[in-house]
């Protein structure tokens, strides 16, 4: 159940707004899955868990929920996520790092490239005369053989290696092409 001071909205309005002027806010429980819940550390009065769950997951919630059932009460006095998607915490710059790149005129060093954002869209590989019609807003085509047939979004990935366009699927045949109307146009890549 996701706790009350939460982010999900409640006829539009984040229910943390509902909750801190003392409304009531009643929100459905939503189905997450935890793939893992291990104990890893047990003193007197406190416990760390690694939890490896689906999105939409309040670790805030499992622990009332498990001091709930142990009959003592709980809240979360530390959390880190060490994983979100296929982004890891051993890719990520905490403050003091950026600020020094940043001081170093290094910053771009931080940044990913965008070709690697959104893993879950298939990179469809496209050629300069397909980048220019990308660049004049205009929808463009590829072959079904070079996409995944379930996704109806892609990456358009010019010869470059960077990301030109996402896109979404318009129009299907199933004969060979696929066509794609560009979302979010704008100069230059990703």
């Amino acid at each position: 159940m996701p706790p009350p001071v939460s982010a999900k909205k409640i006829g539009g309005v984040p229910a943390y707004k509902l909750a801190r002027r003392n409304l009531p806010v009643e929100l459905a429980a939503v189905p997450v899955s935890i793939h893992e819940l291990t104990l890893l550390v047990a003193e007197a009065d406190r416990v760390r868990l690694r939890v490896r769950c689906s999105a939409g997951t309040y670790i805030r919630s499992i622990a009332h929920e498990l001091g709930a059932a142990l009959g003592c009460g709980a809240h979360v006095v530390e959390l880190i996520r060490t994983a979100s998607g296929s982004f890891t915490l051993d890719k990520a710059h905490n403050l003091d790092e950026l600020h020094q790149l940043k001081a170093e005129g290094l910053l771009r060093q931080a940044l990913l490239p965008m070709a690697e954002l959104l893993p879950q869209f298939p990179a469809v590989y496209v050629d300069d005369v397909i980048v220019r019609q990308i660049r004049q807003g205009r929808d463009f085509s590829v072959s079904a053989f070079r996409t995944n047939p379930g996704s109806e979004h892609v990456k358009a990935i010019g010869p470059d290696g960077a990301l030109w366009r996402l896109a979404k699927s318009r129009f299907h045949t199933s004969t060979t092409r696929r066509w794609f109307l560009t979302e979010k146009t704008g100069p230059g890549p990703g």
